[in-house]
């Protein structure tokens, strides 16, 4: 193992990273195995000493093992992994120590079953120590089958030589073909050559077992068995360790197991990490679900995301829902109001018939709210934001055009009347605005337009919304909008000079100044903003932008019309301006020398 893990740390295939291990001896035993493996699950995190909890995010944990290598033999494998494993299921546990007595009951029963069966055949796939036990039974019970013998114990000398073993029937065993690990033998062959030399894991094997020195008469060894390296040193009473054992009894096949184990870690390590021969990315993320899915708490299963976007039972989706509704319907009635007094002054002054241009943009404006509450598709990303840009812009157009033929009425001096008379007119004024506004837009979808986008790197959703496609082209659509509410502002903030009996310079000034300071906060918002929440931000920043414009600009006309009748009239608009001047002393009428 710790050969293996030097010759990869050596190589090129993980450049930049260094393989560690951990080893802990199970003694061939799963009590001993399942002791190793708990202390491997100690979160080292805390000074309790507690294992890992069971619903743990094991990826999230500061643990160093990332990976266990089982040991040689099957059954103690299989403990270790259905320990590793989650959830924990308990399991009826064969006892691991042969003499005892369940465990023979247990033995002569599986034996007399066997007897009993019509099968042929029976293979056992376990270690030699317990084929002994089995065949031992079967040669007392007299059971003769065919026995198919794993590798583990095919050639094992000691089944061989089981006294009765040609009782039992024909053994077949299966020999795997040997390979060796390239360079071990030699390796640990610099270790006996050189037992003083630096290796932290040899050393402390010397320290268990000290090397003896050059063979003398005084040396014996202890046991029959030709691989005991262990032997006695009668001059000093103790026990040492003839190293030179160690090359001469080498496992190749456990060798080389481990040697395969080892490479396969490091092989996956170098494509999951898409490692070069320069470095490797130590923080690539991998996965073996799908993007829609997600790792159960209990990390034995993927679970698919939830979708989250903006459902109409959202409350946040009722809010955004009723107010939109309610602006709806409260245009449709002021549009109903000013048609049924469209010959009034009021009327006339709202700019005539661009006032019903106004609230056709307004009512337009609300409708597009329906595209930002529902689970998102292409046509309502395309269609959305592109139509409220539009709408608002058309609405902002109209009032510009309402306030630049009132400046121009109220222009005295001959030559600057002339001038501005070559100006006025509305229609042209607000198509022209509006125009360069549909450029930007018909600009932005065909380049780069929003579109239906799947947020995927939220743990436990997907997240459905639109994107913006060209945030930039989105931008300097807003900032136009902002432009044309900007130059409102300044003609109407103006205008608070020239005698309004209604005070719609006053309401225009209020009214385009909440829209950009609603949109100013917009900005730091919607960035900050994510998922769901993002078509939030943006409906609510539309509605007050709507009602802005429906409360600031036409409530007051609407109330003149419903409670103030009396100056809804020609004759009282033209004495108030006359007051107004006179209170100035200025003649309305002036003349140009």
């Amino acid at each position: 193992m710790i050969y293996s893990i030097g010759l990869i740390n050596k190589s090129p295939m993980l450049p930049n990273l260094t393989l560690g291990y951990e080893i802990y001896d199970t003694c061939g035993d799963v009590t001993m195995a399942i002791k190793a493996t708990l202390r491997l699950m100690e979160d080292r995190s805390n000074h309790t000493h507690e294992c890992l909890s069971l619903r743990n995010e094991y990826t999230a944990s500061a643990r160093g093992a990332k990976v266990v290598v089982g040991e040689r033999h099957s059954e103690i494998s299989i403990a270790v992994a259905r320990l590793l494993a989650l959830p924990l299921i308990p399991q009826e546990i064969l006892p691991t120590n042969v003499f005892h007595d369940s465990y023979e009951k247990r033995l002569t029963s599986l034996l007399q079953t066997v007897n009993e069966s019509t099968a042929e055949g029976i293979v056992i796939f376990t270690k030699t120590s317990n084929v002994r036990a089995i065949l031992e039974e079967a040669i007392r019970l007299g059971v003769s089958r065919t026995w198919i013998a794993s590798d583990s114990w095919s050639t094992s000398g000691e089944i061989r030589s089981l006294k009765g073993i040609h009782t039992i029937g024909k053994v077949y065993g299966f020999i795997m073909k040997r390979n060796t690990v390239p360079g071990f033998e030699e390796h640990v062959r610099s270790f006996t050559a050189q037992p003083k030399m630096k290796d932290s894991f040899f050393s402390d094997y010397l320290k268990h077992y000290p090397a003896c020195p050059s063979p003398t008469a005084d040396i014996t060894p202890n046991g029959q068995d030709p691989q005991n390296c262990s032997f006695h040193d009668g001059s000093a009473t103790t026990n040492c360790r003839n190293i030179q054992c160690l090359t001469e009894h080498i496992d190749q096949d456990e060798s080389y197991s481990i040697y395969l184990a080892v490479n396969v870690v490091a092989r996956a390590l170098h494509r999951l990490l898409k490692c070069d021969y320069m470095k490797c990315n130590r923080s690539a993320t991998f996965s073996g679900r799908e993007e829609d899915e997600y790792v159960s708490p209990e990390r034995d299963r993927c679970l698919k995301k939830a979708v989250a976007f903006l459902k109409w039972t959202d409350g946040f989706a009722v809010v955004l829902a009723a107010f939109g509704v309610a602006g709806l319907i409260f245009t449709l009635l002021v549009a109903a109001l000013f048609i049924k007094h469209r010959g009034t002054p009021i009327v006339k002054g709202t700019g005539g018939n661009l006032c019903f241009l106004i609230l056709v943009s307004l009512a337009t404006s609300f409708g597009s709210l329906c595209a930002f509450i529902g689970k998102p598709t292409d046509l309502s990303c395309k269609v959305g934001l592109p139509l409220f840009i539009i709408s608002f812009s058309l609405c902002v157009s109209c009032i510009l055009a309402n306030l630049f033929q009132i400046r121009v009425g109220f222009a005295f001096n001959a030559k600057a009347h002339d001038r501005l008379m070559r100006f006025n007119n509305p229609v042209a004024i607000a198509t022209g605005c509006v125009s360069i506004q549909v450029a930007l837009v018909a600009a932005w979808l065909a380049l780069a337009p929003p579109f239906r986008q799947e947020v995927s790197t939220y743990r436990a959703k997907v997240v459905v919304q639109c994107a913006n496609g060209s945030d930039a082209m989105f931008g300097a659509t807003l900032s136009y909008i902002a432009f044309l509410a900007a130059v409102c502002f300044l003609f109407a903030f103006k205008g608070k000079q020239l005698p309004d009996l209604y005070k719609n310079s006053s309401f225009i000034t209020v009214g385009m100044l909440v829209y950009l300071v609603a949109w100013m906060l917009f900005i730091p918002v919607y960035v900050n903003t994510s998922g769901k929440y993002v078509q939030v931000v943006e409906a609510s920043a539309m509605l007050v932008s709507n009602y802005s414009i429906l409360c600031c600009h036409f409530c007051p006309k609407c109330y003149i019309i419903l409670f103030r009748k009396e100056l809804n009239n020609e004759r009282v608009i033209l004495d108030y301006i006359k007051k107004h001047y006179e209170s100035k002393g200025v003649s309305p009428v002036t003349t140009d020398k």
